[in-house]
């Protein structure tokens, strides 16, 4: 059983994030990594100005607004205390656009 306080740490990534990393530059790799490392930290911390809740048919999903652009689409899993990446790239090429 999880206790209240316990820090989140990154699921499963989706494929498509997996296939946009690899064809991205360090720096947009280590971008990600650290945003990672803050989403885990307080994946619904709407204080962050980076991090926002979707609403329509994403209900249960969040966002995070990276550099140039970036966004990182996710999913929380509280009983487990993970953060699922589903969808990395640019803000024009995002699914719910």
């Amino acid at each position: 059983m999880l206790q209240r306080g316990q820090p989140f740490i990154v699921g499963k990534q989706a494929r498509q994030v997996k296939s946009y990393l690899r064809r991205q530059s360090r720096d947009i790799v280590r971008l990600y990594r650290e945003a990672l490392e803050e989403i885990c930290k307080g994946p619904h911390d709407f204080e962050n100005p980076r991090i926002a809740h979707l609403k329509a048919d994403y209900q249960c999903t969040y966002r995070y607004r990276l550099a140039r652009g970036l966004r990182i689409m996710y999913e929380i899993d509280e009983a487990q205390c993970l953060v699922k990446p589903f969808w990395f790239g640019p803000r024009g090429s995002a699914p719910y656009d």
